[in-house]
């Protein structure tokens, strides 16, 4: 008889209070992040356990999100929960009004290094910022928005 692969599910869902995360890791990570009253925390979940952690901030008053923390379990790593979170937080920093998402790269455990970690959000459209400030951002402004405001014709 042929076995059948279970589906990879994966979801990413928003939390209020560190205490609702049932791994013990990522609640220390939530309860570490610095929070303001424009802060949202996810938690995401593959096939229902729970795989990773992320931090950002709504700055849509300036059209800017603000990606402050992205971690990964480590049996999870490499297998695309950052990457869907990053993906994740970028989908909603566009779905109220932002333009752009800015971070500062830190590795927090010694199992990234920070050469790596710089590489990865490079991967991921990450440059750093021209204010000088040694953020990385990345603009989310879609490129057939941008044709039409340049001016130039839209693609058929």
């Amino acid at each position: 008889m042929e076995k059948l692969r279970r589906a990879n599910m994966f979801e990413i869902t928003e939390f209020v209070q560190p205490a609702e995360l049932r791994e013990r890791l990522l609640q220390e990570r939530a309860e570490l992040a610095k929070q303001t009253t424009c802060t949202h925390q996810f938690a995401a979940y593959e096939n229902l356990a729970e795989v990773g952690y992320l931090s950002f901030d709504d700055r849509s008053d300036i059209k800017t999100g603000v990606l402050y923390e992205v971690f990964v379990l480590l049996q999870f790593r490499h297998r695309g929960a950052g990457s869907k979170l990053v993906t994740f937080a970028e989908d909603f920093a566009r779905s109220i009004g932002c333009t752009r998402v800015r971070l500062t790269v830190n590795a927090f455990d010694l199992s990234v290094g920070h050469n790596w970690l710089e590489s990865w959000y490079a991967k991921r459209g990450y440059l750093i910022a021209q204010d000088g400030s040694q953020e990385y951002e990345k603009y989310l402004q879609a490129v057939e928005q941008a044709a039409r405001e340049s001016g130039a014709p839209e693609a058929e």
